[in-house]
């Protein structure tokens, strides 16, 4: 550990005050996500009913990599 740090002008206190904090970061989105599952159904996006995850999903990408033609002259 001590080679990496001196590699990158760092002491160990930053370091795991980094390390901590981006602990705490990822805890807090994780929390965040836990307490939005389950408020849509399938119900609330029809779309959701009608398809597969994967079939829905595949729609959403194929409508990003449409190539637009754009007029020339």
């Amino acid at each position: 550990m001590d080679g990496y740090l001196k590699k990158r002008n760092e002491t160990k206190t930053d370091f795991i005050v980094r390390a901590v904090a981006e602990r705490l970061r990822r805890e807090a989105a994780l929390e965040r996500f836990r307490a939005l599952q389950g408020v849509l159904t399938a119900e609330d996006v029809p779309e959701w009913a009608a398809k597969s995850g994967s079939e829905w999903v595949r729609g959403l990408r194929g409508k990003e990599r449409e190539v637009r033609v754009w007029p020339t002259s």
